[in-house]
């Protein structure tokens, strides 16, 4: 029994160590994603659509969604 566990042991360590280096052989290759300059945006009614906008939290939409906020 403690042979069979061994086995199934050493088994799933080479399962997982093919699995791993398959994951890192396929990754492309060339320029990084951060390489690549984002889309320019439209001018819109959307405030939030800007590059330059920054996570503000729930909080603050609270005083003019509070449907929204409590659900």
């Amino acid at each position: 029994m403690l042979l069979g566990l061994l086995g199934l042991t050493c088994l799933a360590v080479a399962v997982g160590a093919a699995l791993w280096f398959r994951s890192a052989r396929t990754k492309p290759e060339g320029p990084a994603q951060q390489d690549v300059p984002p889309p320019e945006l439209s001018a819109g009614p959307y405030m939030n659509a800007q590059l330059d906008v920054g996570y503000v939290g729930s909080e603050t939409c609270r005083g003019c969604h509070p449907e929204a906020f409590a659900s």
